[in-house]
């Protein structure tokens, strides 16, 4: 009790590289999608579909943290999003856990894992797959829908911006989509502790970091 939360940016931003940059700018994010099961039966339609055109979607545990994959094209995830967003601003809503409770810079966006495992299969999600690129097939869905969340949230709440991850089945920055201004992307590496494995794998984070650049 009367501990201050460290989720505020404090006065020793310039130390983050020597500390832990999440603990003095408030720049971080992590799986933000978990607790979605409960709009199955109220917005169903915001739910992925499979090769088939089928949902695959419950609200019943345990399977409902498994299934019901979001599906970033469908402009109800974005008022949802929101919507949720201004819950929180108004009345402390706990539509995420307490690390990941926006503050007064970032607002964060993070797929779970399991929508690079089962991402939407629709025609219209499908067009923008772009397979060739390594760990890469979804970045244009994915990135397209933080760009437009990063919009929305700063025309609603100026100053603050969008924490968002670029990571495995979206490693790679988009190639069509323009990132906003107020986008900062947190680049998760996805092939272990590069400098102790192999060059190669060094030399792969550094594209990466290059592509953002």
């Amino acid at each position: 009790a009367g501990l201050r939360p460290a989720i505020e940016p404090g006065p020793f931003n310039d130390l983050h590289p020597c500390t832990r940059s999440g603990n003095t700018t408030g720049f971080w994010t992590n799986h933000t999608y978990f607790n979605w099961y409960k709009y199955v039966d109220e917005h169903p339609e915001i739910f992925s579909v499979d090769a088939n055109g089928k949902r695959n979607v419950t609200n019943k545990a345990p399977q409902r943290n498994a299934q019901n994959h979001v599906n970033f094209l469908h402009p109800k995830v974005l008022e949802l999003d929101m919507q949720r967003l201004k819950e929180f601003e108004e009345t402390r809503a706990r539509h995420w856990n307490y690390s990941l409770w926006p503050n007064s810079r970032y607002v964060r966006f993070f797929p779970r894992d399991n929508e690079n495992v089962y991402p939407d299969m629709s025609p219209a999600s499908r067009a923008l797959w772009t397979p060739d690129r390594e760990n890469s097939t979804l970045s244009e869905v994915i990135f397209g829908y933080a760009a437009k969340f990063a919009r929305a949230v700063g025309k609603e709440y100026p100053g603050k911006r969008l924490a968002f991850p670029s990571y495995a089945g979206y490693l790679y920055p988009p190639l069509t989509v323009k990132m906003p201004d107020n986008a900062d992307v947190l680049i998760c590496t996805v092939k272990g502790n590069s400098l102790l494995v192999s060059k190669s794998h060094w030399d792969h984070n550094v594209d990466v970091v290059n592509q953002w650049y």
